[in-house]
């Protein structure tokens, strides 16, 4: 309910600019409440921001991975669209920078590992962040545009860009 409501007064007013009183009115709880659990609003947002970060990493790299790059993708893109007024927020608000550097710095970590070992580790860094960051820049312009590409077309797309970054970079 918290991280709900953080998201939705964001789409009104800058972040710092919100208050735990006004949080508390939005989610419908006591600011006792929220202090059992937070210390400030900095701390939900970073924990809000976490648990994006989480499900996707999990949807790229997870363990139980059995999908295609593709397909990856395509699962990704829809928890995106579910998801969409929390990302649209993230990637947009004044200080979406840190949420992109977050995001693409967890992912890397867990995609450069599973890289062709032809490639240097300094370059499969490289590699993959401009890949990340592109592709986020990608998708926020999608939910910009209301989602008016097609899932299939978007996971396409991204697909085809990153493995054309990564496989063509001899």
């Amino acid at each position: 309910m918290l991280k709900d409501a953080l998201i939705t007064l964001m789409q009104d007013r800058p972040f710092d600019r919100i208050t735990v009183k006004r949080l508390c009115e939005e989610a419908g709880i006591n600011r006792t409440t929220f202090y059992l659990h937070y210390a400030d609003t900095e701390q939900l947002l970073m924990e809000a921001e976490n648990d994006i970060i989480t499900v996707a990493r999990d949807m790229i790299t997870g363990p139980d991975r059995d999908c295609s790059s593709l397909e990856c993708i395509r699962r990704f893109l829809s928890y995106v669209q579910l998801n969409s007024m929390h990302f649209r927020t993230l990637l947009t608000f004044k200080d979406s920078e840190t949420f992109v550097q977050k995001f693409s710095r967890d992912v890397v970590n867990a995609v450069k590992p599973r890289m062709d070992d032809s490639i240097p580790d300094e370059k499969k860094e490289y590699l993959l962040y401009f890949a990340m960051v592109g592709s986020l820049a990608v998708i926020r312009e999608w939910i910009l545009s209301g989602f008016r590409t097609p899932i299939e077309d978007m996971a396409e797309l991204i697909d085809r860009m990153t493995k054309s970054l990564i496989l063509g970079q001899n």
